[in-house]
């Protein structure tokens, strides 16, 4: 994985390298902020820190003053909005790099949605057009439903039909004057696959104490293992090793509180840093799931208040106005589906501004009980999808 890197690093010189892996740790510590605030609910977890993070910064980039500070803390961005834009193109041009190398397919797509009547700043359209890759798709918000179908169609395009109704009537306006959207898709094939054949049903300890029979994988695989105090780790590679999905199985399922109140940056580097390679037994239940998330009052609860204020927040940087569009609503919605071959997943964010208005035994890994996984890009450390799943059902 290294020599992968090295040629992007020398390219872009010491600064700009620093910067980029900045990006990459500032995606993990909103990641794991933000788990911890929706994992608050009951239920199975699922969502994509990536594609809420690039929604989100091309917004940022049109931030001014305590609306961007608020917005810098909140989603962990190491640059000023000036500066983000060229950094988060590095970053986002190894994510795309690991899809075009062809082991796994990873897409990601952006999108622009202007009110074709508002004058946005051409300089800001130019940089979210230039440095995210973004297309523009003008349309006339006094049309709400009509735009939104158009929103609806290009998410569903761009992750291949699995997300489906993004933005939900009633979430546009005739004061709409922009919608910012990321989607991002995977498909991964395991780097060694299960055979259907010898799924069948086994055992899964619910959170409640009651037990449920699921139908589960089973193989004896060659994965990155470890098992640390309390807990057991899994990194499952997909093919090409450049995408991987970590799985954290505690010991009992009472410690899954506990691993969750401790989840941190820290803690997940200690995670990786700790599995080796070896072969082990794997009982991996297949799941399927499909989470909405209004992200509005979470985003607001860890601290990002004035973008959300219709008379104090500042993106002077769209159009040149203080105080007058704000973030009205930010809505996601991703997908998930593991099973003998590999992982699909995809996930779709939308930022609404409004005007106001081993020879040794092969261990065993059991995910028999409640866990967390994360879909990372190795080199990088970035999380590209992030769950819970607390019944496989």
């Amino acid at each position: 994985m290294v020599f992968r890197l090295l040629p992007l690093l020398l390219v872009v010189g010491s600064v700009q390298a620093e910067s980029w892996e900045r990006v990459a740790e500032g995606n993990r510590a909103f990641a794991v902020s933000l788990y911890r605030e929706v994992a608050g609910e009951p239920g199975n977890v699922f969502f994509s820190p990536f594609s809420i993070s690039t929604a989100l910064a091309m917004t940022y980039v049109g931030a001014r003053g305590e609306t961007a500070a608020q917005m810098q803390s909140t989603l962990h961005f190491p640059e000023s909005p000036e500066y983000l834009p060229e950094v988060w193109g590095m970053w986002q041009s190894r994510v795309d790099q690991v899809g075009r190398e062809g082991k796994v397919t990873l897409s990601v797509a952006n999108s622009l949605w202007p009110d074709e009547r508002y004058p946005f700043l051409d300089t800001y359209m130019a940089t979210v057009r230039e440095r995210f890759r973004s297309e523009v798709f003008p349309v006339n918000f006094a049309e709400t439903e009509a735009a939104r179908q158009q929103i609806n169609t290009w998410v569903e395009d761009a992750t291949e039909q699995l997300i489906k109704d993004l933005i939900q009537p009633g979430v546009l306006n005739a004061l709409t004057r922009m919608v910012l959207v990321n989607a991002i898709y995977f498909k991964g094939t395991w780097q060694t696959t299960f055979g259907p054949e010898v799924t069948r049903p086994q055992p899964f300890h619910l959170a409640d104490g009651s037990v449920i029979e699921v139908p589960t994988m089973y193989g004896k695989v060659p994965a990155r293992y470890a098992a640390l105090d309390g807990v057991q780790l899994l990194d499952l590679p997909y093919r090409g090793d450049q995408v991987s999905m970590l799985v954290v199985v505690p010991d009992t399922q009472e410690r899954m509180a506990d691993l969750e109140r401790s989840l941190s940056v820290a803690v997940m580097d200690q995670w990786l840093g700790a599995v080796e390679p070896t072969e082990v037994r794997v009982f991996l239940p297949k799941f399927t799931m499909t989470q909405h998330l209004a992200l509005s009052k979470i985003l607001q609860a860890l601290g990002m208040v004035v973008p959300f204020d219709d008379k104090a927040a500042n993106f002077a940087g769209m159009d040149g106005h203080e105080n007058y569009l704000y973030i009205s609503d930010v809505v996601h919605q991703a997908f998930v589906a593991v099973d003998e071959a590999g992982t699909e997943a995809a996930a779709a964010t939308a930022v609404i501004m409004q005007a106001r208005s081993m020879p040794r035994p092969s261990p065993e890994f059991r995910a028999d009980r409640p866990f967390l996984f994360f879909i990372h890009e190795r080199a990088s450390g970035s999380i590209l999808f992030a769950g819970r799943v607390m019944d496989p059902r």
